[in-house]
């Protein structure tokens, strides 16, 4: 009768033992699925980083450009006022 009773106990422990090895094993997947994913989606969002670093710079350079053009037609518009200035004193009639 007690042999019964530890050969009951003994397939009762078995059993939970593959329940637990199951479950963990199956939380396992599931684990290294999310981690897949998380991995895909950090590759995207470094991509998506290295898209915008690139863009930055290239605005950044295009600022650059464009500053570099305001100063030089900054330059010209002060030119051509000392111009007209000098030109405006030459045409005025002088009084003798």
């Amino acid at each position: 009768m007690v042999e019964i009773f530890y050969i009951v106990i003994l397939i009762v422990f078995g059993v939970l033992i593959s329940i637990s090895l199951t479950q963990f094993l199956m939380r396992d997947k599931a684990l290294s699925e999310d981690l897949g994913q998380l991995q895909q989606h950090q590759a995207r969002q470094e991509q998506r980083q290295n898209a915008l670093r690139e863009e930055f710079d290239s605005i950044a350079l295009d600022l650059q450009v464009l500053e570099q053009e305001k100063s030089t037609l900054q330059a010209q518009e002060t030119c051509m006022r000392k111009l007209d200035q000098f030109n405006a004193a030459e045409d005025m009639p002088e009084d003798d």
